[in-house]
Parts: C-alpha cells; structure tokens; sequence
C-alpha cells in the first residue's frame, strides 16, 4: 500500500532471507513507521509506532501478531490526534514489566505543546488508555524523537532533537509521581 513494512532478516546456510512481515497503508490503516524500533513481549507479538495514518492522520501505536502459516495480523491500539493528544511519533516503544507501552511524539498536549512523552495503559477488556506523561514547553526540550528507555524504578530517560537553553535538544529524565 505504499505506507511502509515490517520485515525480518533471518541468517542462512546461503546468506540472509529477507521475509515482509506486514504492510502499512491500507485505507484506515496505521501508515509511515518511520524511526519506529519494534518492541517484543514474550508472547512473539511486534509493538511499535508510525508517524501518521489512524483516524486524524496524527499516527498510531500497534500491535503485530503472528498467525501460524499466514501474514501477521495488525491490531491498532491506539490513534493519536484527539484535543491534547500526542501528535505525530516518530520513534518507537518501549514495554514495561506490566504490558504499559511509553513513547514519544513529536507535538501534542495542546496549547502549543512542543512534544509528549505518554503512556498506554492495557485494561483487561483489550482497550488501552493513554497517560500523558509530560509534555515538553522547549525550555525543557521540544521534539523528541528518540526511543525512551526505563530504568528499574520506573524512571524513564530520552533525548530531544530541540529545546533546552541553547536550542540543541536535551537529555531527560521523568521520575515517576507517587
């Protein structure tokens, strides 16, 4: 469809395989996986994020699951773009413990927000809900595009491409609230 793939290169006898594992861009779809590092839970399922596609155009964060002798199967969980929601994620995700994803994106939080650090959250009904973690003012950086890391204790750190005291992007940490 022209929206970008997912694809897997697995080492051989004769040299490297190069297998599509899914699509991007079908009317509706999640669309432009742009800097987008893939996460895996123990499951075998791939969690990522593009750039735009969804219902506003804004990107979104899926799910690809693997189907026994088939393509893999695209679940969308969550569309950005809604009032003070993240806008445009560039780069991947990052799992927890838990299942929680936490990504970045490049605007969103309303009001001029320059970036968004978020969350999302499984409930037990397949939904997902999103936490706005913090979002950047350009002071405190602006423009992330880097995938978060997570420590032991929950703390969470990132780079931003803008922002800070001389306009050249930061390295942050977020401490969680308790």
């Amino acid at each position: 469809y022209g929206g970008g793939t997912v694809w897997e290169l697995s080492p051989g006898a004769s040299g490297w395989t190069y297998k599509t594992l899914y699509n991007f861009g079908a009317p509706g779809d999640a669309s432009g996986p742009f800097l987008s590092r893939l996460a895996l839970d123990a499951g075998g399922n791939l969690y990522g994020a593009t750039f735009v596609g969804g219902a506003k155009g804004k990107g979104t964060v899926y799910e690809l699951s693997p189907a026994a002798g088939r393509a893999w199967t695209e679940t969308v969980l969550h569309r950005f773009g809604f009032g003070t929601d993240a806008e445009f994620p560039y780069a991947g995700v990052t799992l927890d413990a838990a299942g929680n994803i936490y990504g970045t994106a490049h605007l969103g939080g309303g009001g001029g927000g320059q970036g968004i650090v978020y969350q999302l959250t499984p409930a037990l009904d397949g939904t997902w809900t999103e936490n706005i973690l913090h979002v950047f003012s350009g002071s405190d950086g602006a423009d992330p595009q880097s995938t978060v890391i997570l420590d032991s204790a929950g703390n969470i750190y990132g780079t931003t491409v803008e922002g800070g005291n001389k306009f050249r992007g930061v390295a942050y940490k977020l401490i969680p609230q308790s």
